[in-house]
């Protein structure tokens, strides 16, 4: 009992408050605009309307933070590993994008949140498997973040959903 007392304490002071801000607001009105409102001409409205979302910074990574996350994908080697790291310390698109600065990766402000993971995705550790690949120094797994499912001289066979695995044919 004595806590809904005090919950409708705090809301009375908060319509007091709220009050006493638009007797400012009338206060500051000259006498002409006061004449209109008093002859109907204008009218005074109190609206409610819904503040904006705060922004909360706090779920927001340090920068030591994220550049730990970008060595950790220099290092990784798999995408799916990378998407794991990736959505396990980034939790919020301004980590993302400031993760994409670090790399030097530009961030079109169309690009959707999933878009900007598959695009540091693939300028780490996508960026390194195809290199590889293209040196002979081992298969290419293409799939969701990116790449061509085509074969030129070389053998695909599917590995799971969305995933290929292009086989150079070897030769001398």
């Amino acid at each position: 009992m004595l806590s809904d007392q005090a919950d409708g304490t705090h809301v009375k002071r908060r319509v007091v408050s709220l009050l006493n801000k638009f007797a400012r607001q009338i206060q500051a009105m000259d006498d002409a605009e006061l004449e209109r409102v008093l002859a109907g001409d204008w009218r005074i409205e109190l609206k409610a309307k819904r503040s904006p979302k705060k922004h909360n910074s706090s779920r927001q990574c340090s920068m030591d933070v994220i550049r730990k996350l970008r060595d950790d994908l220099n290092g990784t080697e798999s995408r799916q590993t990378a998407r794991r790291l990736i959505d396990g310390v980034a939790h919020t698109r301004g980590d993302l994008t400031r993760l994409a600065k670090m790399l030097d990766l530009p961030v079109p402000k169309s690009c959707s949140t999933a878009e900007l993971k598959d695009r540091l995705i693939e300028s780490t550790v996508g960026f390194r498997l195809r290199s590889a690949a293209v040196r002979g120094e081992g298969p290419i797994v293409m799939g969701q973040a990116g790449g061509s499912k085509g074969t030129k001289g070389g053998r695909s066979r599917s590995i799971g959903r969305d995933a290929h695995v292009i086989e150079a044919e070897g030769g001398s």
